[in-house]
């Protein structure tokens, strides 16, 4: 959760319906789970397929009022994270923190940036069921969600994968909107 009460979490965590463009404002109807409650409907601000990266909201409507509860009683219990809208000099490295499904963390390091995304190496293997995790900096602000993550080797307790970067990977009209500035 981000610091307005919204989620970000990975495009395909979720099911939408969409043929190359983006989805904007369309409810999602099917059941999300998040820290092991259900949330039964959240507004879809913005799926970006390509960058893998959906924002969700609460159901603001009458029709879901006890959606809409759930949904604000789970944002009163999580942490918000505020998002890291700084760019990065990657001549410098900085460790980011990545919140696996097991409520642990791993620690890695970003390799590189480009096309709204970065590259992450993680010191151990990030286990499926992670995606749409945040990855966050020594600061607590988020600077990647855990999209796609593959094995370096064999035998090999490390790895990689890129991450959309939600400051650059979400349109400029979303961030403005929910994610409060440097």
């Amino acid at each position: 959760m981000v610091n307005d009460g919204s989620i970000i979490t990975a495009a395909h965590c979720i099911e939408y319906s969409v043929e190359g463009d983006m989805v904007v404002g369309k409810p999602y109807f099917e059941p999300i789970e998040a820290r092991g409650r259900e949330i039964m409907v959240v507004l879809t601000l913005v799926v970006e397929p390509v960058r893998d990266i959906a924002v969700l909201s609460s159901p603001i409507h009458d029709e879901f009022e006890k959606e809409q509860m759930a949904f604000e009683e789970f944002c009163d219990d999580t942490n918000p994270v505020p998002l890291c809208r700084s760019d990065f000099e990657f001549r410098y490295t900085f460790p980011v923190h990545i919140n696996t499904h097991k409520r642990t963390w791993v620690t890695g390091i970003p390799t590189s940036f480009g096309d709204a995304s970065l590259s992450v190496v993680a010191d151990e293997q990030i286990e499926g069921g992670t995606s749409g995790g945040p990855i966050i900096n020594d600061s607590g602000k988020l600077v990647g969600i855990v999209s796609n993550f593959s094995e370096t080797g064999e035998g090999l307790p490390k790895s990689n994968g890129p991450v959309p970067y939600p400051a650059l990977a979400l349109p400029v009209w979303v961030c403005r909107w929910i994610f409060e500035e440097d």
